[in-house]
């Protein structure tokens, strides 16, 4: 084997702009590292270091030309190696995250809580965490309120990659695949300072956990419920100590055409359709290398639905593809990691569905590329730094062409003085082609107090740029607008006593220059930087699991107390609500399992003064499951009734909810 010194550029370049990231080939020697490799030498791949050049530091890269140049050098340079080490299960690739548990309020769900929610994204976190969703109905557009933010205010983050919409600059709920991930972590609290614009009430995060072991395993269900609900799904794991490939499809129709309780309507014009497929890849390509491929595609077709006062006609088709190449790099005491990603985002909205020939819509390319090096100093101190540089391209019938361009430069350190206490200082400073962005940062740190009683604190300063609509919509958006600016801390709790975890916190939230649509003299709805809202409140999440013989029992709870005063007007905030409530009972006995799970919503106000507002409500779902196992065979069927009580309640106003519906799944596992 001939192994020759060499720098392998990867290069591409368009018009005027221009990205290089330069990769060197340095071999090890008697522990010495030398770029003169030889027969024998162990080679490693090292960025040297990545340029971008262009007017303002911009840099473009497009979609699938760059990912094959990239992966094709890097396969290139690793195609000699011809010795694999098993090393441990690779947990996560979002290894900011996973810092952040040690002083965060962090909810994680459990891979049978992912499995035996096929409905939808929405309803699995509407019931297991402390967050409140604003749904158009069921299977309609569906944003989130984060300790009393806004949409806009809440991250959500795929594979270390922020993926909410540059349109909206929110995450529709009801739009993300189920089926791409099997980690779902909710963290509280800003996180700017790593993940950039929006995350300022708290994030969400989608992960794909890695296995390097000899396995197949087969995962295939099928779902039928009411409203003609039909949802199919399959899953398949293919693994070995030195790759694993995970690929899985997902396709869900309904009529959805549940009555309105209290009324003689019916939910007219609210079919759904959507369909997902994708995978994620990793190869151990040396003893210290991962190269990981992640692959998701959505597509959404909704008619949307009519209200209590007024028919519908209208659709929405949504279609969302991601990309991101990722590569691993450990050394002794220095970890690189280096992400590419491409998001793409598209939507048609028809104001009649039968007149097609008039839908207006819009389309989103963004380009990602984020460099991360870890370094111990010792074993108290951790150096980080990072780069985050994205291309934003937009164009559509409301919005224009417009391009943004953004790089960021992220430092942070990490220091435990000794055994107990534990704290992370981090900076960010972003430059812009639009704006003037503030430096930003976060503190945090951890206290074991007693065996079981530990204690964090927060506090960062975080914001949110304005989105596409925001500033280019045809006749209503506004180019002036300034980002927003948010202060933000929290004190927490961790209480653990064998298998029972208990998490407390008390937040404060100060945000300024807030963007907010108001209407004008003439009634004509903008964007404009006028609102400072304070948000304070706690949260309580609480799991415990009990055992006697071949019982088992998993309770879980969420509490949620929210205060988001407009300054202006000293009034709670539309569609926040004082409280939520949640609670999770999950008994298995052999073969045979059951659940309960019930959930209270406080009163939301729907106009700025407080005078009208929808009355709180709880709703309860049940369920009754059995197993089979033969050799390595299982199948599993579960009936569940949601909405048992068949209780009328509005999550947005004159959008009534589902009165009590069915769904039956069968489930297959191969192992």
């Amino acid at each position: 084997m001939k192994l020759k010194s060499s720098t392998v550029p990867a290069t591409v370049s368009f018009s005027r702009k221009t990205l290089i990231v330069h990769l060197t080939t340095v071999c090890k020697k008697d522990g010495k590292e030398t770029i003169r490799c030889k027969s024998g030498d162990l080679p490693n791949i090292k960025i040297i270091n990545i340029t971008f050049s262009g007017e303002k530091g911009s840099f473009i890269m497009r979609k699938k030309i760059f990912y094959f140049v990239l992966l094709g050098v890097i396969t290139t340079v690793f195609a000699q190696q011809d010795s694999i080490v098993q090393l441990p299960t690779v947990q996560l690739s979002d290894i900011r995250l996973k810092a952040a548990e040690a002083h965060s309020i962090v909810v994680k769900l459990s891979d049978s809580v992912l499995q035996n929610n096929t409905k939808s994204f929405t309803s699995l976190l509407r019931q297991n965490t402390t967050l409140y969703f604003k749904e158009y109905g069921a299977g309609m557009t569906s944003s989130v309120s984060f300790r009393g933010t806004n949409a806009s205010q809440t991250a959500v983050i795929w594979n270390g990659i922020n993926i909410n919409s540059q349109t909206t600059g929110q995450t529709d709920f009801n739009n993300v695949a189920m089926g791409g991930f099997n980690t779902l972590t909710v963290k509280s609290g800003g996180g700017s300072a790593f993940y950039g614009s929006g995350a300022i009430g708290g994030s969400v995060h989608l992960g794909h956990h890695f296995k390097f072991e000899k396995a197949l395993h087969i995962n295939a269900s099928s779902s039928v419920g009411s409203f003609d609900n039909y949802i199919n799904s399959a899953n398949v794991t293919l693994s070995n100590p030195k790759s694993t490939f995970n690929g899985y499809v997902r396709y869900q129709n309904s009529d959805n055409d549940y009555k309105y309780l209290g009324s003689k309507i019916v939910n007219e014009n609210g079919e759904i359709e959507n369909f997902s497929a994708g995978y994620n890849f990793a190869n151990r390509v040396s003893k210290k290398d991962i190269i990981k491929a992640y692959y998701s595609y959505f597509t959404n077709v909704r008619n949307l639905s009519r209200t209590l006062t007024a028919p519908s006609k209208s659709r929405l088709d949504n279609k969302n593809t991601r990309t991101l190449i990722n590569w691993e790099h450990q050394e002794t005491k220095t970890t690189y990691n280096l992400r590419i990603a491409n998001l793409e985002e598209e939507f048609i909205y028809y104001e009649n569905k039968r007149k097609k020939h008039l839908g207006t819509g819009s389309e989103v390319s963004t380009y990602i590329v984020k460099a991360d090096v870890d370094y111990k100093l010792n074993k108290k101190i951790q150096l980080k730094g990072a780069i985050d540089a994205n291309l934003i391209e937009g164009e559509g019938d409301n919005i224009g062409k417009n391009t943004r361009r953004s790089i960021a430069g992220i430092v942070s350190l990490t220091h435990k003085p000794f055994q107990k206490l534990k704290y992370q200082i981090t900076a960010r400073q972003e430059g812009s082609n639009l704006y003037r962005i503030p430096l930003i940062g976060s503190f945090t740190a951890n206290y074991q107090l007693f065996k079981h009683y530990k204690i964090g604190v927060e506090a960062s300063k975080n914001y949110r740029i304005p989105t596409y609509n925001d500033l280019y919509w045809t006749g209503l958006g506004n180019p002036n607008l300034k980002p927003e600016s948010s202060i933000q801390t929290s004190f927490n709790h961790f209480f653990t006593y064998k298998k029972t975890s208990l998490q407390v916190a008390g937040f404060y939230i100060d945000t300024k220059d807030m963007i907010k649509w108001t209407p004008d003299d003439n009634g004509i709805w903008h964007p404009q930087n006028f609102v400072n809202v304070k948000n304070y409140g706690a949260e309580a999440i609480l799991q415990t699991q009990l055992q006697y013989r071949k019982h088992q029992l998993h309770v879980s709870a969420t509490y949620a107390y929210t205060k988001a005063i407009d300054q202006e007007t000293d009034k709670q905030l539309i569609y926040v609500p004082l409280q939520k409530v949640n609670g999770n009972v999950h008994y298995q006995f052999k073969k045979i399992g059951a659940f309960f799970e019930t959930s209270f919503t406080d009163e939301v106000f729907t106009n700025g003064n407080n005078t009208k507002a929808l009355k709180g409500y709880a709703v309860s779902n049940a369920g009754i499951s059995f197993n089979t196992q033969l050799q390595q065979n299982n199948l599993s069927i579960t009936a569940r009734v949601n909405n048992m009580f068949s209780k009328r309640y509005e999550v947005l106003a004159s959008r009534p909810m589902p009165n009590r519906n069915f769904l039956i799944t069968i489930n297959y596992k191969y192992n």
